[in-house]
């Protein structure tokens, strides 16, 4: 009987854990003229993120003694563009910096456990790549609709991720807003003191 071997992919996805999911870095801004009672009736954003080629492998040693073990890194890099009011997405140059109302940028890192002969097998760690958009995307998710509370921007939520969207995924999203949604000092305050 003739058996084949497992793909790099499933030999991963067999010995591989997930250890943590964290912020490495992060860089936002919002024009600094910005009237957070001002109408927005509607805006756009669009978002990109990737794994990074990247990646680093450790080998850990507890304090305790007990046996070290071995952790590959991935950096996922993620980017939301809002536009100001009046640019139309449309237009070549849109997402220009001039022509934004904010701008998010974020790193996260996944990490797995894993054997060393994995951890340092080219074609595993390729193969396995895949698996940190879906670990690190409610990361990014999260990080986004917090930050735009902080920014004093409407709340934006990205879209689910799908097996299809992987690689360099991209969008570009127009949001109806009431308006009610865009948060102001006085009403964190006022929930804050209800509490």
């Amino acid at each position: 009987m003739n058996q084949t071997s497992p793909s790099p992919g499933a030999r991963a996805v067999e010995a591989f854990q997930i250890e943590d999911v964290f912020v490495v870095a992060s860089e936002c801004w919002v024009v600094r003229d910005l009237n957070q009672l001002a109408p927005l009736a509607e805006f756009v954003f669009a978002y990109t993120f990737n794994v990074q080629p990247e990646v680093v492998v450790q080998e850990r040693k507890p304090s305790t003694g007990a046996e070290s073990w071995f952790t590959l890194r991935y950096f996922v890099k993620a980017q939301v563009r809002v536009l100001k009011a009046a640019v139309q997405a449309s237009s070549p140059d849109a997402f220009a910096d001039a022509n934004l109302l904010a701008d998010l940028k974020f790193t996260i890192a996944t990490d797995y456990r894993g054997p060393k002969e994995l951890v340092q097998d080219q074609a595993v760690v390729g193969a396995f790549s895949r698996n940190a958009h879906f670990h690190a995307w409610p990361y990014i998710r999260e990080e986004v609709h917090a930050m735009c509370g902080r920014l004093r921007i409407p709340n934006i939520t990205l879209p689910m991720l799908k097996p299809n969207q992987l690689g360099v995924t991209s969008g570009v999203q127009s949001v109806q807003t009431s308006g009610a949604d865009r948060p102001t000092r006085a009403a964190e305050q006022a929930a804050t003191a209800s509490t």
